[in-house]
């Protein structure tokens, strides 16, 4: 969602000598509370400035003997070595992350510790540790973001710089049918979803106008098919040639997600392209063109703020494809100079909310000097706090997302970091990064 107002605790930020003392209050007063390993955690989060590392490193490490069991545990075992890698003692970090390597930690901690394990190493100057590193992470099952950003700094992923053309050619859905014929027992009993009551309620329902009780039909529909991949794929497909590309998209996005990662690896391309539509081509790629934003960017941050769902709503009142807030939406209509034609429900328009995500898109890589990951952490946290988290990240993209403290932030840029590298591999040029009719080059 774009972002209006400082959110959550940069107010601690502001605040901090006040909340360090409430913290050490609240733990002295209730050290084993229920919201004691929240405070702990805060706590030591907070003491992460340029003069309170050590006294950090101590709490972190408090912390993980005291409150073992909490969900903040691993992120305290990671930071105690990531403390130490700020302070340019790589040796240390590397042996806090070589302990922390468990068969317990889950995928997505255990590709963090490789990710960072192998910077230690090239800060150490040992890049054949390093490169064993990255390789392991790289093929790691489920580590998403972490083994995406291995494969980047290996090499195997689409340049950065490389610039996508919305080009699509016809589909082979007749190899695709016979791939997801092998999928599940359901495919020896094809179920056409066209044919359910609930489509053509659906069907009526649109023909009306009757949007959202259109939407709740197809809603139940994917509900329903949710467990069969082979009855996911015919749904998707279904919605697909119905032009409905949101849930066409999350329709093939949760069949990708009930395979194996072998399985969805030998996807057929044109499954992918289902899961990561290039929906809204046209006006995408004239926003595009005139804020100068690259077109696989703006995809990638449509596709995590609304699922290309043009009437998409947040709780905060954000609206349409780019999630803006009417508010916003007004500061934007002034700054195009277009204030005196904007309605707020003119947000729920794709060629207004396209083009008035894209403008403020820009306005935040323009902020941080073209960085991405900057640009995209004010877009959704706010630029205050996109520039405070900035501020000891020495430009690495990596450690800027260590530093960000909102929790909706932090997985924000990394799922439209995934979904940048997914766009990548799929619309890039054939002979720039070796597309086939086949299945995905590249994880």
């Amino acid at each position: 969602m774009l972002a209006t107002a400082t959110p959550g605790k940069e107010l601690l930020s502001n605040a901090r000598p006040a909340a360090l003392d409430a913290y050490k209050q609240s733990l002295e007063k209730d050290p084993d509370g229920p919201l004691a390993d929240d405070a702990a955690w805060w706590r030591a989060r907070l003491l992460e400035t340029k003069t309170g590392l050590e006294e950090a490193r101590t709490s972190y490490t408090e912390f993980v003997l005291r409150y073992a069991g909490s969900p903040w545990a691993p992120d305290a075992r990671f930071r105690r070595g990531l403390l130490s890698y700020k302070q340019g003692r790589f040796d240390e970090a590397v042996e806090v992350w070589s302990a922390n390597l468990a068969p317990s930690q889950t995928a997505e901690d255990k590709g963090r510790t490789l990710l960072w394990l192998a910077k230690a190493e090239a800060k150490l100057g040992d890049a054949a540790a390093s490169q064993a590193y990255l390789r392991q992470l790289a093929a790691l099952p489920d580590a998403g973001y972490f083994a995406l950003r291995a494969a980047a700094l290996l090499g195997e992923q689409p340049a950065e710089d490389l610039s996508v053309d919305i080009i699509i050619p016809p589909p082979d859905w007749a190899a695709a049918d016979a791939w997801a014929a092998t999928l599940d027992p359901w495919a020896a009993a094809p179920t056409d979803p066209t044919s359910d009551r609930r489509w053509l309620q659906a069907h009526d329902l649109l023909a009306l106008g009757l949007y959202d009780e259109a939407q709740a039909n197809f809603e139940s529909l994917l509900s329903a098919y949710g467990s069969s991949p082979a009855r996911l794929y015919r749904l998707a497909r279904a919605f697909d040639a119905e032009g409905q590309a949101h849930l066409a998209a999350r329709a093939a996005a949760l069949l990708l997600d009930r395979l194996s990662p072998a399985a969805a690896e030998a996807a057929p391309l044109h499954v992918w392209r289902l899961a990561y539509p290039a929906a809204f081509a046209s006006l995408v790629e004239t926003a595009s063109r005139r804020e100068g934003v690259p077109v696989e960017l703006l995809l990638a941050l449509i596709r995590q703020e609304s699922f290309f769902d043009p009437r998409a709503g947040s709780s905060a009142g954000a609206l349409g494809l780019t999630q803006v807030v009417p508010s916003t939406g007004q500061a934007i209509a002034e700054d195009l100079g277009v204030e005196d034609e904007f309605d707020q429900e003119d947000l729920l328009r794709p060629s207004v909310s396209v083009r008035f995500g894209a403008h403020y898109l820009k306005r935040q890589l323009d902020e941080f000097d073209g960085a991405v990951p900057e640009a995209l952490a004010a877009y959704n946290g706010g630029p205050g706090n996109a520039r405070r988290w900035s501020r000891d990240a020495a430009s690495d993209p990596d450690l800027f997302l260590e530093e960000i403290d909102l929790p909706e932030t932090e997985s924000y840029l990394r799922l439209v970091s995934e979904n940048l590298a997914r766009y990548r591999q799929l619309y890039a040029s054939p002979d720039r990064i070796g597309d086939t009719d086949g299945a995905r080059q590249t994880r």
